[in-house]
C-alpha cells in the first residue's frame, strides 16, 4: 500500500495572524517550506524572509556546509563550524540585498545560499533568519541544531549561549 501525499493546508486564520506577527515586527524563524507556506502571501518569501524559492534540486551525498568569512562573526555562528553531509537543496538564485548569507553549501551544482539573516522592518528592527535545510537527516546534526538555537535567540534579541547543543 501507497502512503498517501499529505499537504499542510494553513487557513486564512492562520495567515492573517501570520501577517499580524510581522507587521508588528516580532522575529521570524523560517525552516525549509517556510518559504511557500502561505499559498495566499506568497510575498512572504521575498517580503519576510529575503528569499527567492525557485523550485528545488536533487539529493546529494556530499555538499559542503561553508560560512563565508565575512559572516564568521556573527552570534548565529558562535559555536557553529563547517561540516559535510546529505542535502537536498531549495534553490534561491537571488537573495534579498539586505541579507547576511550565514551558510553556503558547495556540491554538484556549484554554490548556493544555504541560511541568512536580515531584518525585515528596518524601523522595529524585525529580525528574520532563514534556512533552506529541514531534512530529517539534518536535524540529527549537531551544527544545523546549534545554527537553529542560535538563530532563535538572535532573532528574539537574546544572547547568544556559546555551549553547545546536544
Amino acid at each position: 500500500m501507497e502512503r498517501p501525499k499529505i499537504f499542510l493546508r494553513v487557513g486564512i486564520r492562520v495567515a492573517f495572524a501570520a501577517a499580524a506577527w510581522c507587521e508588528e515586527g516580532k522575529p521570524v524563524v523560517g525552516i525549509r517550506t517556510a518559504s511557500h507556506a502561505f499559498q495566499g502571501w506568497l510575498e512572504f518569501d521575498r517580503e519576510i524572509l529575503g528569499g527567492d524559492y525557485k523550485g528545488h534540486g536533487g539529493a546529494e551525498e556530499a555538499v559542503a556546509f561553508r560560512i563565508p568569512e565575512k559572516a564568521r562573526d556573527h552570534p548565529v555562528l558562535r559555536g557553529v563550524e563547517e561540516w559535510t553531509g546529505p542535502c537536498k537543496m531549495y534553490r534561491n538564485p537571488s537573495i534579498a540585498a539586505d541579507a547576511t548569507v550565514l551558510l553556503i553549501r558547495s556540491g554538484e551544482s556549484g554554490p548556493e545560499p544555504l541560511a541568512w539573516i536580515r531584518t525585515y522592518d528596518k524601523r522595529k528592527d524585525a529580525r528574520c533568519f532563514y534556512t533552506s535545510m529541514g531534512l530529517v537527516e539534518e536535524f540529527r546534526t549537531e551544527m544545523f541544531r546549534r545554527l537553529l538555537v542560535n538563530a532563535l535567540f538572535w532573532t528574539a534579541k537574546r544572547d547568544v549561549a556559546a555551549r553547545a547543543v546536544r
